[in-house]
């Protein structure tokens, strides 16, 4: 039988099928449409047919998310508790959890045995999101896939005093007319973005080891900033935006074994 996880957020919709044993069968992403039904009917065709299965085989479908509730599934899990799950099988003895997606970021404080002790979500605000990124590399012209990369390639990060999307926009608008270096740039972006998770972080007690979680993670140059800034031991998931999915599968699976605690 296959269990499955649907991560129904804001801005990207993702699917992970798990085997009896917990291991990953397969993945899949769409980008959220409206309604969300739609995106997470697609995607979790396309797990399937990964797969070589039919939702025939589906024992249990847990849905998390933003759209969650709007998600056809079995049960429905916060997306707080799926990261935490999911980051739990992803690194034994993880203690803190950063997810950073598209439209939201948000610090999770795990306990010994993994159970979340505390959390913060800052979801008022695009500033230090992936949407804020996509801002940002639309300005200077690049992929935001490259933006790491430029940021890691500075010597000398530009200013940047703001963290709202609107003012950034100007700022970054401004240095480039300047003659600021887009890496540069780049650089001091991923430095305000580091500030301002840093204010999150303390308002929970985090210890190491951490793991960042979302599609924003695949940013090194970010996760280097924040590691520097707060002292964490921070590490990054295999594959960081299908951990809420993969905390959702991992509850189908444990909610039909409700006497197993299965860690893949």
């Amino acid at each position: 039988m296959i269990y499955c996880g649907i991560d129904s957020g804001a801005r990207a919709t993702k699917v992970v099928l798990a085997g009896k044993d917990g291991a990953v069968i397969a993945r899949s992403l769409e980008h959220t449409s409206c309604p969300p039904a739609g995106a997470a009917a697609v995607a979790l065709d396309k797990a399937l047919e990964h797969a070589g299965a039919s939702r025939r085989d589906i024992s249990c479908i847990t849905a998390t998310g933003y759209g969650r509730n709007a998600v056809e599934a079995d049960s429905r899990v916060t997306e707080i508790s799926c990261h935490a799950r999911g980051a739990t099988c992803e690194l034994a003895g993880v203690r803190t959890v950063i997810d950073i997606g598209g439209q939201d970021s948000k610090v999770i404080a795990l306990g010994a045995g993994g159970e979340v002790e505390d959390f913060v979500m800052n979801d008022r605000c695009a500033a230090g999101t992936g949407r804020f990124l996509e801002v940002i590399a639309a300005i200077l012209g690049v992929r935001v896939c490259e933006l790491s990369d430029l940021a890691c390639a500075s010597k000398k990060p530009a200013p940047i005093s703001a963290v709202c999307v609107v003012f950034t926009e100007s700022e970054v608008i401004s240095l480039v007319s300047q003659g600021y270096e887009k890496a540069d740039i780049a650089a001091g972006v991923i430095r305000a973005m580091g500030v301002s998770l840093q204010a999150i972080l303390g308002r929970l007690v985090v210890r190491s080891p951490a793991l960042f979680v979302g599609g924003v993670a695949h940013n090194v140059a970010l996760r280097d900033e924040i590691a520097s800034i707060s002292g964490l031991d921070i590490g990054t998931a295999c594959h960081p935006q299908f951990n809420g999915a993969l905390g959702a599968a991992l509850f189908s699976l444990e909610k039909t074994y409700p006497k197993r605690y299965i860690r893949a």
